[in-house]
């Protein structure tokens, strides 16, 4: 050995002769946890939970609320916000409009909607130029934590916004 190669660290020698295999083991390492763990995706589908507890004041008072005023039993919402670069004028208030129609429409995955651009109540509030986006809430049926109830729902909300967009 030269005296160059005496000088370097032992950890550099040993990275210098071995790198074609720490390249292999990490490969395999990294077709191993690709492999053998499930993505992220897959186990926050199969083992959702819902984001509030139904036993916490809020969601036993969210929920009598919905019975009392025949609105839902569900605590599974989404929340739809108007926002644009400039002021929102009238071409925003014709797809608002169509897409609180459209989830009107839609029983089957929506319990009901809460318009609160379309309501003379909460429209001032809109009408100001430094108020917040107007938004719209949809509560779809089930609970967050029902697999079967919540996916379809929240995928029909979302074609609906899909395909108003694409017309505007």
């Amino acid at each position: 050995m030269t005296q160059d190669s005496e000088a370097r660290p032992a950890f550099m020698r040993f990275i210098r002769r071995f790198a074609v295999p720490i390249l292999v083991a990490w490969l395999l390492l990294t077709v191993a946890v690709n492999v053998l763990i499930p993505p992220i995706e897959s186990v926050a589908r199969d083992h959702a939970v819902t984001m509030s507890p139904q036993d916490a004041p809020a969601m036993i008072a969210a929920k009598r609320i919905g019975a009392t005023y025949h609105e839902s039993d569900s605590d599974s919402i989404a929340m739809v916000v108007l926002e644009g670069d400039r002021e929102l004028g009238d071409e925003a208030r014709r797809f608002y409009d169509t897409l609180v129609r459209e989830l009107h429409a839609d029983p089957e995955h929506v319990q009901h909607v809460q318009d609160v651009w379309g309501d003379p109540l909460t429209a001032a509030g809109y009408r100001v130029a430094t108020a917040k986006p107007p938004t719209c809430s949809s509560i779809s049926p089930g609970t967050r934590a029902a697999r079967q109830a919540t996916p379809p729902s929240k995928r029909c909300e979302r074609s609906s916004l899909v395909r108003l967009h694409r017309r505007v």
